[in-house]
């Protein structure tokens, strides 16, 4: 079982063209991961040269309704994946609410139960936080960090009652992007040495990307589900892999994370995003 992060709404990668003259940290990371042969011609020219296609087309949608049916999580992940990854901060409440509202109305065309929900690159707000708070979903997996817990934003006397589900390992793209990971796969399963596979430890959380883990990185994607596999780790969604578990209070905070050329949304822990730290 596994956890799709399905976005809604138009491919408008193409506009990423313009942080690329302006942010050199995100042209260098562009460059390392090869960013054109990784996403394509037509992607990169999307909602630019090219006009923005659905990011997922009608018979993707009713393959992952029958994926659903047959017992994985499907979540939202943005409307409008570019827009709300470069703009997100500077979001009103309602423009937020307005995104949850369109990637919803997706998901009941296709009567995929919406259980979660995961934030583009990592990058939410205090607004968009207390505004999916309010959709009574079983889980959000928003932040970097070490893993379950519950959200307490700046300022606040109590946790948001939504579980966060933070991902607490580095990801293929991320190990591609960083100039100094001479070996990706290598790197990836590093990751895994200290980690217990026991009641008592916190559960792994591996973010993987079709373009990368999928594509160019697949070799290093299965040799590291195999490993797990060989460690006996048992798979299972975001939603099952923290049930019944008592969840510590983290606070909301952002860091610098290696292999990106923006800061992420963590859980504040002292392992705060362990993509940056290995």
């Amino acid at each position: 079982p596994a956890t799709l992060c399905v976005s809604t709404g138009r491919d408008r990668s193409g506009q990423a063209a313009g942080r690329l003259l302006r942010d050199p940290a995100f042209m260098s990371r562009a460059w390392r991961m090869g960013a054109l042969r990784t996403y394509g011609l037509r992607t990169a020219l999307s909602g630019t040269l090219l006009p923005a296609r659905s990011i997922v087309s009608e018979s993707t949608w009713e393959r992952i309704s029958r994926w659903a049916q047959q017992g994985h999580e499907v979540a939202l992940h943005g409307h409008d994946h570019r827009a709300w990854q470069d703009g997100i901060h500077q979001w009103s409440a309602e423009r937020v609410a307005a995104s949850f509202v369109a990637s919803k109305a997706v998901f009941e065309r296709f009567d995929i139960p919406v259980v979660g929900t995961a934030a583009p690159a990592w990058s939410t707000s205090p607004v968009a936080l207390e505004i999916q708070d309010g959709l009574g979903l079983r889980w959000a997996s928003d932040l970097r960090g070490r893993g379950p817990c519950r959200i307490r934003l700046p300022g606040a006397s109590r946790p948001l009652a939504t579980p966060q589900v933070s991902v607490n390992l580095p990801t293929l793209d991320e190990l591609v992007a960083d100039r100094s990971v001479s070996d990706p796969s290598r790197r990836l399963l590093d990751a895994l040495e200290t980690t217990r596979f026991d009641s008592n430890s916190d559960p792994i959380v591996y973010a993987a990307h079709p373009e990368v883990d999928g594509g160019r990185s697949f070799g290093a994607f299965s040799e590291f589900v195999d490993e797990l596999r060989r460690s006996g780790a048992r798979f299972s969604t975001l939603g099952d892999c923290f049930e019944g578990a008592s969840l510590p209070e983290r606070e909301l905070k952002y860091a610098a994370c290696r292999g990106r050329a923006f800061r992420v949304a963590t859980d504040g822990s002292a392992s705060e995003t362990r993509a940056a730290a290995s």
